[in-house]
């Protein structure tokens, strides 16, 4: 059979071809996605970090179906977090954290709290609770209670018997006072919050606060801090803010060599701050910005030696050596 011309047995060299055109894809056809460098099993495990966080800092709920929604996902490990209405169950009795709502009375939590003996954290904010039953004293083992956003007006003295709280959040509720048997027990407290509330005064046993790092004192009707404050060595952040009647800082305060923040904004009647100020040699940020007219004078020697210590200075009245402002 004869062979066709341009072959490579007919003396004709290789056949020429045209030149190909890359194939496109047909109109409407899905494109085929690179595989993502995901680990196996990463999304769930974010779900559940999440869901964790998430019930972690919302501690108080007006639906519960947010708290059923979330439960599921959060890791049956400790701290085995449970959101819960206040009716004693059975199943709830041997977790170590627990969230209420849904508690409008002392009496429904004092039947909550019954046998919750291993309860460690407690959430029962944003409940209106009126008052704090005694019960709360057979919580031996709470590591940290939040009740704010109540309308608590007093804390009962059976918290004292909770010697293992290290953190206790009572803002934005309608305190006047706090009993000095419970500020004697927090020995082992890092976290105070007691802002927005009705405090005139703070009894000397604030001072047993060692372990305090973190203590917020905003929205009330102080006038000062007890001289016993200087024996709470381990104060970092110190807030007053929004004080009305908040006129002086004791001159005790200059032994709180580890404070790094301090907050005393629109605190209209704090005039000046102590010359043991000079003391805060780790402070870092100083804030006593006034709302309309700074008021807050800062003699040349603080400022100097904050300046040294690269502190942030926010507000107040600074003066030079000659009394001229700056």
């Amino acid at each position: 059979r004869p062979r066709a011309a341009g072959s490579r047995r007919a003396g004709g060299g290789r056949a020429s071809r045209a030149p190909s055109t890359p194939s496109r894809p047909r109109r409407g056809a899905r494109r085929r996605r690179r595989p993502r460098a995901w680990p196996a099993g990463a999304s769930l495990r974010a779900a559940r970090f999440f869901a964790q966080e998430f019930l972690r800092a919302q501690v108080f709920y007006k639906t519960n179906a947010a708290c059923e929604f979330l439960s599921p996902w959060c890791v049956a490990a400790p701290p085995n977090t449970v959101a819960a209405r206040a009716s004693p169950s059975q199943k709830i009795k041997n977790r170590s954290t627990v969230i209420l709502k849904g508690t409008r009375s002392g009496e429904q939590l004092a039947a909550t709290l019954g046998g919750w003996r291993k309860l460690e954290p407690l959430f029962a904010g944003g409940n209106e609770l009126a008052e704090l039953p005694d019960d709360v004293q057979k919580l031996t083992a709470l590591t940290e209670l939040d009740l704010r956003s109540n309308q608590l007006t007093k804390i009962p003295d059976g918290l004292a018997a909770c010697v293992k709280l290290r953190r206790l959040h009572l803002g934005n509720n309608k305190v006047a006072d706090i009993p000095a048997e419970v500020l004697s027990s927090l020995t082992e407290c890092e976290e105070l919050h007691l802002y927005r509330n009705k405090l005139d005064k703070l009894p000397p046993e604030l001072g047993c606060l060692t372990k305090c790092h973190r203590l917020t004192l905003s929205s009330n009707n102080l006038r000062t801090l007890p001289e016993s404050i200087s024996t709470c060595a381990s104060l970092t952040e110190l807030y007053v803010n929004n004080c009305g009647k908040f006129a002086s800082v004791p001159a005790a305060a200059g032994a709180l060599t580890q404070l790094t923040e301090l907050q005393a904004k629109k605190c209209p009647a704090l005039k000046a701050l102590p010359s043991t100020a000079v003391g805060w040699t780790a402070l870092r940020e100083l804030d006593v910005r006034a709302a309309k007219k700074q008021v807050c004078k800062l003699p040349p020697e603080l400022v100097a030696s904050l300046d040294a210590n690269r502190c942030v200075i926010r507000g107040g009245v600074q003066k030079g050596k000659k009394g001229k402002k700056k």
